[in-house]
């Protein structure tokens, strides 16, 4: 059976199209700083931006606090401690900037008062972002050598605390 379509073709007001495209990031604006912030993404992306570039999956991870972190695993039950192997709260800003694991590319710590703007800068700085992508690669590496040896951090976490107290 054939179906036979119509297409209309109605001009649109230049204006209007304009309008269209202004409004919904005010809407969207609006709507995100009347939301409850999530985690920390409201801290790296306050304003938001149709035209921003977007971000790959390791800083999205990051930012959203949803990735390699021990503290991330402790709550989705995939790791028995939230703690590092350094013993510290094993957190995004933790591996950021004090862990020893990460130190090559480590941030110096913002103070609470610049938090906010730290964040931002870190998200638009290809250097900040390139020292990032090799935390998160450290991170990542070491996520998938625990998996491979099925074993949990809990076994060897006093081993490397220990080598770490020594060193």
């Amino acid at each position: 059976m054939a179906v036979r379509s119509t297409s209309i073709s109605i001009p649109l007001n230049l204006a209007f199209l304009k309008s269209l495209k202004k409004c919904p990031p005010e809407i969207w604006q609006d709507r995100w700083n009347l939301s409850e912030p999530v985690w920390k993404t409201f801290l790296f992306l306050s304003q938001v931006n149709i035209n921003r570039a977007s971000f790959n999956s390791r800083t999205n991870q990051f930012i959203t606090e949803h990735g390699p972190f021990v503290t991330s695993l402790h709550r989705f039950g995939l790791c028995s401690h939230d703690r590092c192997v350094c013993v510290a709260k094993g957190d995004p800003n933790h591996y950021a900037t004090l862990c020893p694991v990460t130190k090559p590319f480590h941030f110096t710590k913002p103070s609470a008062g610049n938090l906010s703007t730290w964040c931002e800068n870190i998200v638009q700085d290809k250097r900040s972002l390139a020292r990032l992508m090799n935390i998160m690669k450290i991170l990542h590496e070491r996520r998938l050598i625990s998996s491979l040896i099925k074993k949990d951090f809990s076994g060897i976490h006093q081993q490397l605390r220990l080598s770490l107290q020594t060193v």
